[in-house]
């Protein structure tokens, strides 16, 4: 009865420190994943938008990621909400998991060397479950492509050595999944709502 008197008090005094201590703040829905600012080039990458935008995102995305189609819609209304404000810039990240990430980065590429980069990015976003190389090469082809130029170019050594260059500034910012934004600096990991991408881009924390 004596173990079981303090075991109680024992509770009895936790209890009142729990009661007592002040409620955890929430995260603020405008902080970003990261305190620090990062800059990367985007001299090679496809950019669209403003290109003087008061609001740079910089996007590491993988064709067959779910997370990176959700990411994209809602990248698309930070866009609409804020027109003419906005550049887009896109960076290969395919991952290992995903098997055909690779050689729809590829494809992307090889559409990009005939000026078709976001035609074609908007086809595969739409189609991230059907991407075998067969698959690429239609959708070339419907979008007016030179077939044969297309798969030169995907299959050119050039297009591994792009998508590593991305992967290399992936790996020097964190961005060790998909999707990862830098909005004017400041990291996003993940599909975040509307309201996050809209916060760091207006009031990031300040370090």
């Amino acid at each position: 009865e004596a173990t079981r008197a303090a075991s109680l008090g024992r509770g009895d005094v936790y209890a009142k420190i729990m009661a007592s201590a002040p409620e955890a703040s929430p995260p603020k829905p405008d902080a970003p994943d990261s305190l620090e600012r990062f800059d990367v080039d985007v001299a090679r990458s496809p950019m669209r938008g403003e290109k003087n935008g008061a609001i740079t995102v910089v996007f590491f995305s993988d064709f067959e990621c779910p997370y990176c189609v959700k990411a994209e819609k809602t990248l698309r209304e930070l866009e609409a909400k804020k027109p003419g404000q906005v550049k887009v810039v896109y960076k290969f990240r395919p991952l290992p998991m995903h098997a055909h990430a690779r050689d729809a980065a590829k494809a992307a590429i090889a559409a990009e060397k005939q000026n078709k980069f976001w035609p074609y990015h908007d086809v595969l976003v739409q189609h991230r479950d059907a991407l075998e190389r067969e698959d690429l090469i239609r959708y070339a082809t419907d979008l007016g492509l030179d077939p044969m130029r297309f798969e030169r170019d995907m299959d050119d050594p050039a297009a591994e050595a792009r998508i590593k260059a991305d992967e290399k500034q992936a790996d020097d910012v964190g961005a060790r999944g998909t999707p990862t934004a830098l909005v004017n600096g400041y990291k996003i990991v993940g599909a975040q709502p509307l309201p996050k991408w809209i916060g760091v881009a207006g009031a990031p924390v300040a370090r």
